[in-house]
């Protein structure tokens, strides 16, 4: 057979891969600086004269030859067989090329092109285009040294001094690694490219610097944090290092269902590659929450604002660069909009806030792929684990600084300021004010002062509280409305229970009337499942049955009454939720050891919540057991229940041994189809009546009746 070859016009090669491919004109100048960078050159200078672009470098440049068979070979490579290489001065480098396609820059950025190119032992090559016609020549002229000169003409952008600053900034965080100088001439003016995150400083360019490296063989993430975003006087508050944090996470074991062996898993963790980073947080105080959290800095002249970029070697990667929210940083800030001081909420950074940088290796990570675009990564699983791995980074910081804030801020809940004596015996008679000595003057003014005072942080309160409810409201909104749908349709059905009780009944009284029954009930008909018609009879009057139950107790839930304070008894109101639980799901077995006259001003409605969402979180997290037993011991004392609470299932899950109380945060689930809603809105629910979590674990020395599983003591508050 004859064979054939595909021919494709030139202009339209330049159009497709220049002036289509590249986004912005500063994208195709980077091209052109790994162009130079690849040739090994220690210089390069960028000139802008009216009508031209000229880039000078000194690598080692092209012969015929090279033009011939590399320069004109469309898709083709040098350097895809190779990883490093040297520059001029010996000192080794990686290839940041790797496609063939790099040169089409040239046609973004002009309609005409000419390049004077020159090795070490060769004359000089001259090529240009017009992207329709190429043609070059070899110039013996000896003034040539080795490098390469390209002169673009008939540009397609206006570059203006604007846009010079804008180039020079994009090339800054662009090329992390100054290996190679780069010079920007424009207007007589001269610019020199210096690496953006160089010699960060605390105040002028960030308040903290987390600094991390992901190990892919033993698939361990290590974070160090250091902050000087607090003044000293916080040691009067927190109780840990304010400046410096280390924590070291088991990825696999963050990310695994803590139950069997997942070897793909391993796989991707270990495919992905080692990697490292670190990222600059800063962020702008009024002086008033300078004065409440005691923040060293009020404002951040230099602050990094940059966004992250991601770099493979030298450079960083097209789309990659910052300027676009590629880890999704705004998506977990509306996510979870909680306020730093918000008791139970997750803080999030916000974009404007972080910035920084993550470095790849093209050998090391070469599961993460470039699109043939450069504008992306393909986004399969080892992209999915690296973004998560990231995300890692920043709850880590994310926490670290939460707690600090949170402990600070207990210091600005509103105080007991002392009574107005002299306010109160003027206002009980005015005459009074003529009969004050100085002392007593002096003293109303501090008075008058102290009650300013207490007004401002009593607003400052209310605004902060009316900020924390606005989160949980959006969260609990989303639930009430599933709630209110549910209960719409469970009054439909509720209205059909008579006819769901009795369908099946009624099914076999007509199968039997028309004389079927009695041959559906052969064992030869018996004998397959699917055509099994008294054996799905039956099941589906379990399930019809059960289904009934679930309407009446859903709807009894929802009763306004269940809302109404009164002196409840503890014991019966425990007892009426295990009937329902154990009648609902047979392999539960419910203890209560609860004294039966213990008598607690509460309601319904925060008993249920509290032990509903317990008892269905160790059913969900255990429902491969058989039969799952859970312990319920409650106590009075004065006016708090202590309580413990205990199954013996598989317990918490290992990334939790360190930090157990972390499976209260909003969100926070090991399970693909959970929301993580339901231990944060069981710690939301016992804060608010004043009482507290005590302890989580799996282990309970006083409460040993039960020596594994999950394990929980706290106290419910009351209004006695």
């Amino acid at each position: 057979m004859k064979k054939l070859k595909y021919e494709i016009e030139d202009s339209t090669i330049a159009e497709l891969l220049g002036v289509q491919n590249f986004t912005n004109k500063e994208s195709a100048i980077l091209e052109l600086v790994k162009n130079s960078f690849d040739a090994g050159a220690t210089e390069l200078k960028i000139k802008f004269l009216k009508k031209e672009l000229i880039l000078l470098d000194n690598g080692k440049g092209m012969n015929i030859d090279d033009i011939e068979r590399k320069w004109m070979h469309i898709g083709k490579s040098t350097k895809e067989n190779e990883y490093l290489f040297c520059d001029k001065n010996g000192e080794q480098r990686v290839y940041s090329g790797s496609k063939g396609i790099g040169r089409f820059a040239l046609a973004r950025l002009g309609k005409n092109v000419k390049i004077i190119s020159k090795t070490e032992k060769d004359s000089a090559v001259f090529w240009e285009t017009d992207w329709v016609n190429n043609d070059y020549k070899i110039i013996d002229e000896q003034k040539y040294k080795e490098g390469t000169q390209v002169k673009i003409c008939d540009l397609r952008d206006k570059w203006t001094k604007g846009s010079i600053t804008t180039l020079k900034k994009y090339l800054s965080r662009t090329f992390k690694n100054i290996v190679m100088k780069i010079t920007i001439e424009f207007e007589e003016e001269k610019y020199e490219i210096e690496e953006f995150y160089d010699k960060p400083k605390f105040g002028e360019n960030c308040l903290s610097i987390i600094k991390f490296k992901y190990s892919a063989v033993d698939k361990k993430l290590e974070c160090v944090i250091t902050s000087d975003e607090f003044l000293d006087e916080i040691k009067k508050y927190y109780n840990g290092d304010h400046k410096s944090y280390k924590e070291v996470v088991d990825i696999y074991t963050e990310f695994s269902d803590n139950e069997t062996e997942n070897q793909e898993l391993k796989d991707v963790l270990e495919g992905i590659g080692n990697f490292n980073g670190e990222f600059y947080f800063g962020i702008s105080a009024t002086d008033n929450d300078a004065n409440k959290f005691l923040y060293k800095y009020i404002k951040i002249p230099s602050k990094y604002d940059g966004g992250i970029g991601l770099y493979r070697n030298f450079f960083s990667i097209s789309s990659y660069d910052g300027s676009k929210d590629w880890i999704g940083l705004g998506v977990r800030a509306r996510k979870s909009p909680a306020a730093a001081t918000h008791p139970t909420g997750d803080w999030k950074v916000r974009e404007n806030n972080i910035s920084g940088k993550i470095e790849i290796d093209k050998n090391e990570n070469y599961m993460l792929r470039d699109l043939s675009n450069r504008q992306g990564f393909e986004e399969n699983e080892y992209y999915e684990y690296f973004l998560k791995i990231i995300e890692v980074v920043l709850e880590k910081f994310e926490e670290y600084r939460q707690e600090i804030i949170r402990e600070v801020n207990k210091k600005n809940i509103l105080e007991e300021i002392t009574e107005e004596i002299i306010l109160k015996k003027i206002l009980k008679n005015p005459n009074n004010i003529d009969r004050l000595e100085e002392k007593e003057k002096i003293k109303l003014i501090e008075e008058i002062l102290n009650l300013k005072t207490r007004e401002k942080k009593y607003k400052e309160g209310l605004k902060e509280t009316e900020k924390n409810f606005q989160y949980d409201a959006r969260i609990l909104n989303v639930f009430s409305t599933v709630g209110l749908k549910a209960t719409s349709i469970a009054h439909d059905i509720q209205n059909d229970r008579n006819i769901i009780d009795n369908v099946c009944e009624n099914l076999k009284k007509a199968l039997i009337k028309h004389n079927v029954w009695g041959k559906l009930e052969e064992p030869e008909n018996q004998k397959k499942a699917a055509y099994n018609v008294p054996k799905m009879l039956i099941n589906s009057d379990k399930i019809n049955k059960k289904m009934s139950l679930f309407v009446g107790t859903l709807l009894q839930d929802v009763k306004k009454n269940k809302f109404k304070e009164e002196r409840l008894n503890i014991y019966q109101n425990l007892y009426n939720i295990k009937k329902i639980w154990e009648r609902d799901y047979g392999k539960l077995n419910i203890e209560l050891i609860i004294d039966s006259e213990i008598l607690f001003n509460s309601s319904e409605d925060i008993i249920k919540v509290i032990f509903d969402n317990l008892i269905l979180n160790s059913f969900q997290q255990n429902k491969i057991k058989d039969l799952i037993n859970i312990k319920i011991k409650i106590e009075k004392i004065e006016n708090m229940l202590n309580v413990i609470y205990q199954d013996d299932g598989k317990g918490l899950h290992k990334k939790y041994s360190d930090k157990p109380m972390r499976i209260l945060n909003v969100h926070e689930t090991t399970r693909t189809d959970g929301h993580g809603l339901g231990m944060w809105i069981t710690n939301n629910t016992i804060k608010k009546t004043t009482g507290e979590i005590k302890y989580i674990g799996n282990v309970s020395n006083d409460f040993n009746a039960i020596n594994k599983g999950f394990h929980m003591e706290f106290t419910l508050g009351s209004e006695e």
